[in-house]
């Protein structure tokens, strides 16, 4: 992967690796491809600080919330990482909030929102709030 990321044109295949990955070796290649001029890249590296949790990088993703190409990827990214206790109990607060800080949802992007905070949850080892689990 590390080998990858070091082409420019196999890079952003390379970030999605990593965050895929979640290995923790990983986590500091994100933060800096998030200006990057190549779309997928900027994306690849959007995904990876949702979920790695970069709080450090939210006030970029936020601005995202503007980009057309990656409203829908910010917004589930920034899901995945704002600040929060990681609670069923709290994750419709942490729904409300997210639609103010994105200034409105969509009925989609409100979907999109509920799926990464289910995601969220079970990646705690939780059982999700908005969708149920298939046996």
């Amino acid at each position: 992967i590390v080998r990858l990321y070091g082409e420019p044109e196999g890079r952003a295949k390379a970030l999605e690796a990593m965050w895929r990955s979640l290995h923790p070796s990983f986590r500091g290649y994100f933060a800096k491809h998030l200006d990057d001029p190549d779309l997928e890249t900027r994306r690849g590296a959007l995904w990876g600080v949702g979920y790695y949790g970069l709080k450090s990088e939210l006030d970029r993703v936020r601005r995202l919330f503007e980009d057309e190409d990656l409203r829908s990827d910010a917004l589930f990214v920034y899901a995945l990482a704002v600040p929060a206790e990681i609670s069923r109990g709290r994750m419709k607060g942490l729904l409300a909030r997210i639609e103010r800080d994105a200034h409105g949802l969509s009925e989609i992007e409100e979907e999109l929102v509920k799926t990464a905070l289910d995601e969220r949850l079970m990646l705690a080892g939780k059982e999700p709030v908005f969708t149920q689990q298939e046996d």
